[in-house]
């Protein structure tokens, strides 16, 4: 007759994978993040795990088909294996559904409502919308919904964001629309982009709605689409001063956590 092991033991031989799998995790994870083919001693010095273990990690990642050796070298690259498993992710990753429980938290904490936003054409549409459950009236856009691109917080967090060579395209299209009269655009976007990489986050006092204040962040979804939140409210309830010392820094905390989720997060101009 056999004999469960004691319960302590079970646990420890528990843990004991559970390391296994983190440190063969953090070893494929150092394979594909590297731009070229790495040694066992770069992979030990990445991942901070000994030598030897790394060299055991690294050959049974070979026998599974997700790394390959290099044939005669002490050098491994990542095979298309492991670049299946990234595609599985982001075919089944929902952005809205990912982000939405970060929003909601967010809109209970400050009080204000909070939008996720993805740009169409000259404006940001919204396709997620969060509102506190009890406190102020608060800004009531609804699921598409837009807000212009150049006036918005949102929009401005968003063209702040962008790599010139997308930006600039889309300056020269908001200056012939014609809409954004009176709004130096170039400057505009300078300050914003000045902004996000002083404060992580962009604002707009009553530009997009005379009684409107908000802040906004721009994200990125792993698959590289480009996304973006706002927070904020009634100016009366949320003056310049709370969105900026308040909102704002609450905003940025929101979009960390949010990177660890999505792989990226745009907190700085490009």
């Amino acid at each position: 007759m056999s004999l469960a092991p004691p319960d302590d033991t079970r646990q420890k031989a528990s843990d004991d994978d559970v390391s296994a799998l983190s440190r063969g995790l953090s070893v494929l994870e150092a394979v594909t993040a590297s731009p070229h083919p790495v040694t066992v001693k770069e992979l030990a010095d990445m991942t901070g795990i000994p030598r030897p273990t790394v060299a055991r990690i690294a050959s049974t990642l070979v026998n599974a088909g997700y790394v390959r050796q290099l044939d005669g070298k002490d050098r491994f690259f990542p095979t298309t294996r492991s670049l299946e498993l990234a595609n599985t992710f982001l075919a089944h990753f929902d952005m809205r559904k990912a982000v939405k429980p970060f929003l909601r938290e967010l809109a209970e904490e400050c009080g204000a409502a909070v939008h996720l936003c993805l740009r169409n054409r000259l404006d940001m549409v919204v396709i997620e919308s969060v509102r506190p459950s009890v406190g102020p009236i608060t800004v009531r856009l609804g699921l598409g919904d837009r807000l212009a691109l150049a006036r918005s917080a949102i929009g401005r967090a968003h063209l702040a964001s962008l790599p010139a060579e997308e930006r600039d395209p889309l300056l020269e299209s908001l200056r012939l629309s014609g809409a954004n009269e009176g709004i130096d655009l170039r400057a505009m976007v300078n300050k914003a982009a000045k902004d996000l990489q002083e404060k992580g986050f962009v604002s707009a006092f009553g530009d997009w709605h005379t009684d409107i204040n908000a802040v906004a962040v721009p994200i990125v979804s792993p698959s590289g689409e480009r996304f973006a939140i706002n927070c904020g409210g009634p100016a009366f309830l949320f003056s310049p001063e709370t969105v900026l010392e308040h909102i704002g820094p609450r905003l940025v905390q929101c979009a960390v956590r949010l990177q660890r989720l999505t792989g990226d997060v745009v907190l700085g101009a490009n």
